[in-house]
């Protein structure tokens, strides 16, 4: 009974979790969605409407219009970033490896770290929550390495064979030391493993100072 008791309640914990996740991922899509649709498009057309007076503006308003032409571009911006924090757009409307390829791209503009995103067996969606919660496992590792590592390379592998899905996460970092994951605070572990327990998976942290950090993450049919 006692067994039956603790598998029941730690049964009741996942379930609470997942619908705090699940909820709260539900409204970033929302605001997200509202933010570039809604704001972003009133914006782009404030834009438009800046820009024709470039051509009837005298010599003492130009610098005037430049100016509101200039914090325009710069609220857009700002607002595509906040939206893709909240929801990257790509991965709502293109996928999972649509997402991760563009996060790729993003990190490697600036020419200090090259991640590098490998994918098989992937030929069409995934349902929705798992992609978002893949994602963030995704997001949460890579955001660890950029902070603490001091590495140069990322490699993320996401591979599936009939009913089972790898992922891993690997960097060229400094490592970490012995025990590092069970004492680390606050740097997204308890995040990541959270969501991956979710989904049923198994997770493998493999690290030795000097040598880098890697992430094996498995995910049987039950997540699938």
């Amino acid at each position: 009974m006692k067994v039956e008791s603790e598998h029941e309640k730690r049964l009741l914990q996942k379930q609470a979790y997942a619908s705090v996740v699940n909820a709260a991922e539900d409204e970033r899509k929302r605001i997200a969605m509202e933010l570039h649709d809604g704001l972003g498009q009133l914006l782009s057309a404030a834009r438009l409407n800046v820009s024709v007076l470039e051509d009837v503006a005298g010599e003492n308003d130009k610098e005037v219009v430049e100016n509101a032409e200039s914090l325009i571009d710069q609220a857009i911006t700002d607002l595509r970033n906040i939206s893709h924090n909240l929801m990257p757009s790509a991965l709502i409307r293109l996928g999972l490896v649509a997402a991760l390829n563009d996060m790729a791209a993003k990190i490697n503009s600036g020419r200090q770290l090259n991640v590098e995103v490998k994918t098989q067996g992937i030929d069409g969606r995934l349902p929705e929550t798992f992609e978002i919660a893949l994602y963030r496992v995704v997001q949460e590792a890579v955001n660890n390495i950029i902070k603490h590592a001091g590495a140069t390379l990322i490699n993320i592998s996401l591979s599936k064979t009939d009913e089972t899905l790898d992922l891993v996460i690997a960097d060229n970092g400094k490592g970490m030391p012995e025990n590092a994951e069970k004492n680390s605070k606050g740097i997204g572990w308890e995040d990541i493993k959270s969501r991956v327990s979710l989904f049923n998976g198994s997770m493998m942290l493999y690290s030795e100072p000097g040598a880098g950090t890697r992430i094996n993450i498995n995910f049987s049919k039950l997540s699938l």
